[in-house]
């Protein structure tokens, strides 16, 4: 059953919709394997099981530990969104072992695509919203008044246990896990993709003097009924 979702923030900092995918065919569209972004290595390995199930030969695809068997039905699909993507200007795809994730500012592709039986998510901005967060990339918006208003996530290097001591003594300032909170803790463990919210602009500047070079990414949590105000 396809799940639906609000779009609160822009994906990649550049689109507005997203569609979830599941394909035993995911990996053929992987972005380093293609050429000149027109999806030939896609193109020609969905041509080889379609030449093969023409021939009646049986359909698999091969991994490093084993074949894998593929219904048709795998093939006309991949062979669809294929097709789709080939006829479509700006996108972006992400492969997740059998999960293919598309974006776009396109909806009527991501529309189309989330009609397909093998889609699993579908995500859509309020249209209200579509806009501010066009005018705005890193923002997020909330349902609900943040009590910390501004989300800090870090990047490759190691964490400090000097930011975790902070943060135990300052709950008030700001939000963590408590994996993140483990990983400060312990030290030398890598935090790249985690992240932690604080309550405003002067405790963002606390932040960055602690671990400012570990910075990668800093978005403002915007309730949605400010807005238009």
């Amino acid at each position: 059953m396809l799940k639906k979702f609000e779009t609160k923030k822009l994906h990649y900092g550049r689109f507005l919709y997203k569609v979830v995918v599941r394909s035993p065919l995911a990996s053929v569209f992987r972005t380093e394997m293609q050429r000149n972004g027109k999806l030939s290595y896609a193109r020609s390995q969905i041509d080889s099981y379609k030449l093969s199930a023409k021939l009646g030969q049986p359909l698999f695809r091969s991994t490093w530990r084993n074949d894998i068997p593929l219904d048709y039905n795998d093939v006309r699909d991949a062979d669809k969104i294929c097709r789709l993507l080939l006829h479509s200007k700006e996108y972006l795809v992400r492969c997740e072992f059998n999960v293919l994730i598309i974006y776009s500012n396109n909806k009527d592709l991501i529309t189309t695509l989330s009609k397909f039986s093998i889609a699993e998510e579908y995500w859509e901005p309020d249209t209200a919203s579509i806009k501010y967060l066009q005018s705005n990339a890193n923002i997020i918006l909330s349902d609900k008044k943040p009590d910390f208003s501004i989300k800090i996530t870090f990047g490759q290097k190691q964490a400090k246990h000097s930011m975790g001591t902070w943060l135990q003594n300052n709950t008030d300032k700001a939000r963590c896990g408590p994996v993140l909170m483990k990983n400060f803790l312990n030290r030398e463990r890598w935090i790249k993709g985690q992240y932690i919210f604080v309550r405003d602009e002067k405790v963002l500047f606390m932040v960055q003097l602690i671990c400012g070079d570990n910075i990668t990414r800093i978005d403002k949590i915007v309730y949605k009924e400010d807005i238009d105000k």
